[in-house]
Parts: structure tokens; C-alpha cells; sequence
């Protein structure tokens, strides 16, 4: 399976720009996800800090629930497994 690029891009979800992450299997675009800014989510703190899942194309579409990130290396994985059930399927 092949790796999972990503590419940083700003998203402006509400007053300010949040740091988000386009990720991309080979030259498809097949998710995005925005990091939760942990100064503006101080007060929810299983949130804040955190990748959260805002799109998602092909493999890696999901329903609406939500799903959370530690690290976009972890949103990179969940991305390669979506792709390799995908292609098992």
C-alpha cells in the first residue's frame, strides 16, 4: 500500500484560521482533517489538541460521526487502513 502524503493547509472553520492537513493517497485527495486549536478548545479538553476528521472521499468516507486524532501521523494510519479494507473488499 502506498503512503500517505499529506499536505498543510489552513481552514477557516470560525473567526480564526486553524491548521488542518489535505491527505492524499498517491494524487488522490482522500480526506481532510483540522487540528482542534488547543487554546481555542481549553475548555473542553478530550477535544482540544486533537485532528479531527472533516472530510472524507472514496475509502475513507464515514458516516457523521466524529472522529478524533492524537497525531496526524494516527490520521495517516486510519487512512491507509481505510484504503487496504477498501481494497481487501
Amino acid at each position: 500500500m502506498d503512503s500517505i502524503r499529506t499536505q498543510q493547509i489552513s481552514v477557516k472553520l470560525g473567526s480564526d484560521a486553524e491548521k488542518g492537513a489535505l491527505l492524499f493517497a498517491g494524487d488522490e485527495l482522500i480526506a481532510m482533517v483540522v487540528r482542534l486549536d488547543p487554546v481555542l478548545y481549553a475548555n473542553d479538553p478530550d477535544i482540544a489538541g486533537k485532528w479531527s476528521l472533516e472530510l472524507g472521499f472514496g475509502a475513507c468516507t464515514f458516516r457523521k460521526e466524529t472522529i478524533l486524532f492524537e497525531t496526524l501521523e494516527e490520521a495517516q494510519a486510519w487512512a491507509r487502513q481505510c484504503l487496504e479494507k477498501f481494497a481487501a473488499s
